[in-house]
């Protein structure tokens, strides 16, 4: 093999990481996409919810309706983390390993507490 084959093999090798890269990046967007859109639908049922809390009238159907959309997402963003490398989806990260074990014991506290607006 002579340096202009190994050269070529080399750029290759090259490209198709930054295509690999490139890919990873426009799924990462994607979701993050998915999350905006989600947050936004999580931030209409908190004030629906919170118009219910203070005693006024809210629409049943549209509550549903973001409820089925954030479901919805939800399907969305699992279907691309899939999607990706089966080794990052199954690997857990040191902060989504600590946050289950944190949840539960502050769940309890704030059910307890009065609201703080």
């Amino acid at each position: 093999m002579g340096i202009l084959d190994r050269l070529t093999e080399g750029a290759e090798k090259v490209a198709k990481q930054a295509e690999k890269a490139l890919e990873q990046g426009k799924t990462k967007v994607e979701g993050l996409q998915f999350e905006r859109q989600m947050d936004g639908l999580a931030k209409k049922l908190g004030y629906l919810e919170l118009d219910a809390f203070r005693g006024r009238e809210v629409d049943a159907a549209a509550r549903q309706s973001y409820l089925d959309e954030l479901a919805g997402l939800e399907d969305q963003i699992a279907e691309l983390e899939s999607a990706t490398d089966p080794v990052e989806a199954e690997a857990p990260t040191a902060a989504s390993a600590e946050a289950p074990a944190e949840a539960p014991a502050e769940a309890p506290a704030e059910a307890a507490s009065e609201p703080k607006w």
